[in-house]
C-alpha cells in the first residue's frame, strides 16, 4: 500500500506485481483445517493513536489473545481520516482476513466488536471461505471455467445476496453451470464450471 484512502476522501493507492499465468487451474477450497494463527491489525489514518488503542484492548479483553499479536499502523498520508480493524485468521489451508470500518459517530470499541462477530461467525461455520471472500472468488472460477481450464469449488457459509447474484451473473453471461449444495449446519458448498 502506498497510501490509504478511506471514503470520502478516497485516493488511496496501491502497487502490484503480477506474473500472468497461461491458464487458470481449477480450485478446490473445500477445507479450512485448524485455525494456526491469529493476527489483529489496526490501521488509523490522521485520527488520534488512542482510537487503535481502545480497539486492540477491547478484542484483547473479548479473546485473551497475547499483546504480540496486535500491530497498529499509523499513517498521516491519508487525503482524509479512516481507520480499519483488521482480524488475520490463519488456517492450515486458507487464511481470512475480517474487518470492519470506522465511521464517524460510532465507539471505536463497536467498531473493534463488528470484526470480532465476523471473526468468531467464521471460525464457528468451519468452513474454509467467509462470506465476503466467497464474493470475490467467484469471477475468477468462471473465467478460469469460461476457458476450460479451470471453475472450482468451495466451502462457505450462507450465501450473501450479493454472492446469489453474482452466481446468476456467472450463468446468465457466461453460460456457466454454478450450483449451489446446502448442508444442514446452514452452510453451502459452491461448484462453478
Amino acid at each position: 500500500m502506498v497510501r490509504p484512502g478511506f471514503y470520502p476522501a478516497g485516493q488511496g493507492e496501491f502497487a502490484v506485481s503480477i506474473q500472468p499465468a497461461r491458464q487458470l487451474g481449477r480450485l478446490e477450497l473445500t477445507g479450512r483445517g485448524e485455525i494456526c494463527a491469529h493476527r489483529v491489525r489496526v490501521l488509523i489514518a490522521n485520527l488520534p493513536r488512542h482510537i487503535a488503542e481502545r480497539e486492540c484492548r477491547t478484542i484483547a479483553q473479548q479473546t485473551g489473545w497475547s499483546e504480540d499479536c496486535f500491530a497498529i499502523e499509523q499513517r498521516s498520508d491519508a487525503y482524509g481520516p479512516g481507520n480499519v480493524v483488521m482480524i488475520e485468521l490463519e488456517a492450515e489451508n486458507v487464511t481470512e482476513v475480517c474487518t470492519s470500518f470506522g465511521r464517524k459517530g460510532v465507539k471505536a470499541e463497536e467498531v473493534a466488536m463488528e470484526a470480532l462477530h465476523e471473526a468468531e461467525e467464521y471460525v464457528a461455520a468451519g468452513v474454509p471461505v467467509g462470506r465476503h471472500l466467497a464474493d470475490q472468488i467467484m469471477l475468477p472460477l468462471g473465467i478460469g471455467a469460461y476457458f476450460g481450464s479451470g471453475g472450482g469449488a468451495f466451502s462457505t457459509m450462507a450465501l450473501s445476496a450479493h454472492a446469489t447474484t453474482h452466481l446468476e451473473i456467472l450463468r446468465q453471461f457466461l453460460g456457466l453451470d454454478a450450483k449451489v449444495e446446502h448442508s444442514s449446519r446452514g452452510n453451502c458448498l459452491v461448484l462453478i464450471g
